[in-house]
């Protein structure tokens, strides 16, 4: 069940008719699956056993009629599936909590004390929070609810936690303004347009793996162990950035893309690891815009794309036989986005033991 910490009760929606359905509702719908006018959302089950993925997005997030908050959790571990679904549950409920009791106060977390523990994280992003006064009243609320929503799995006595954890890649969006937050190696890109109108990708997060120093001295800080051994691939070893933004934008209808880019991710996979089990496979696409664009490029650029690697053409319920184009599909947005070295503060992830001053 979602934990309701909020003064609106979350709707339950699974497809675009309970969408309609509940729109005179004014809290925030909740889904696990499905698809809306701006998402689509699709996770497979792959052959190591259970499900460990968990993603969920709210629609009106915090009562706002154009937020969105969509978020996708890889669990790890023999109960990673349970944290998985924990995370997904808690998470969304306290971001909302905790934002609602920003309106309330009227004021930004600026003049907070435990903005304090992290002056120096401000100061290496100064400039980034400078041009996006949002950023500064949203990101310690958010690192906030990660750490109590990490001290929660700690005390949890249901729930073993001593070899078992999750990923989590969060996307924020209300208005015209995106907030991305991201623990272990799953994965937000960008799909926006160059000069010449062509697809391109941009990486919002930095996988957050012991091969980067920085990770590697944080697991270490937290009395973790970085020890090697084999690497089993998964699912950005298979497809590029580009290829993924490129799959999208070839999706007849939105409410397909999800499920498209977790077929053709399957079929790179079993292409080019044979002897490798398929791993779970989850994606959540959300949409900017809500125009019709033209799909010739991106049908085009996607084709040559199934040319190149034949055996990972759409399955038959793909083909464009078997699909009505009717809402288009527009990934396009302009906006600046920082290509500088990220704070500390943002390359940090969910710990298994330790209490929430390990994030600061």
């Amino acid at each position: 069940m979602v934990e309701e910490r909020h003064n609106e009760r979350p709707i339950r929606v699974r497809n675009e008719d309970d969408h309609k359905q509940n729109a005179e509702n004014c809290g925030p719908r909740v889904r696990f699956e499905g698809s809306s006018r701006f998402i689509s959302m699709y996770t497979q089950q792959g052959r190591k056993g259970t499900n460990q993925d968990a993603m969920t997005v709210w629609e009106n997030f915090n009562g706002e009629k154009d937020a969105y908050f969509c978020a996708v959790f890889d669990g790890h571990g023999p109960f990673g599936h349970k944290v998985a679904r924990q995370v997904r549950d808690m998470l969304p409920s306290r971001l909302c909590s905790s934002f609602k009791q920003l309106k309330v106060n009227g004021s930004n977390c600026n003049n907070e004390t435990d903005e304090k523990d992290r002056d120096n994280d401000e100061n290496a992003d100064s400039e980034v929070v400078s041009k996006n006064p949002l950023f500064s009243s949203v990101k310690d609320r958010i690192i906030k609810s990660f750490e109590e929503v990490d001290e929660d799995l700690c005390v949890d006595a249901t729930l073993d936690t001593y070899c078992s954890g999750t990923t989590a890649v969060a996307v924020l969006k209300q208005g015209d303004h995106l907030v991305i937050a991201n623990l272990g190696d799953s994965r937000a890109v960008l799909c926006t347009r160059g000069d010449n109108n062509q697809i391109v990708s941009v990486q919002l997060t930095v996988d957050l793996k012991p091969n980067l120093p920085n990770e590697a001295e944080r697991i270490k800080q937290c009395e973790g162990r970085v020890f090697a051994m084999d690497e089993e691939p998964e699912v950005w070893d298979v497809l590029s950035n580009n290829e993924v933004v490129k799959i999208v934008a070839s999706a007849r209808k939105r409410s397909t893309a999800a499920r498209l880019l977790v077929d053709y991710a399957i079929q790179a996979w079993r292409h080019k690891y044979p002897t490798s089990k398929v791993d779970d496979c989850a994606a959540i696409c959300l949409f900017f815009k809500n125009k019709k664009p033209s799909l010739t490029k991106s049908m085009s650029e996607a084709s040559r794309f199934s040319k190149n690697y034949p055996e990972m053409a759409a399955p038959a319920h793909h083909h464009p036989k078997n699909i009505k184009t009717d809402d288009g599909l527009d990934t396009v947005i302009n906006c600046e986005v920082s290509t500088k070295k990220l704070p500390r503060s943002v390359s940090q992830g969910l710990t298994r033991r330790k209490p929430s001053k390990d994030f600061k």
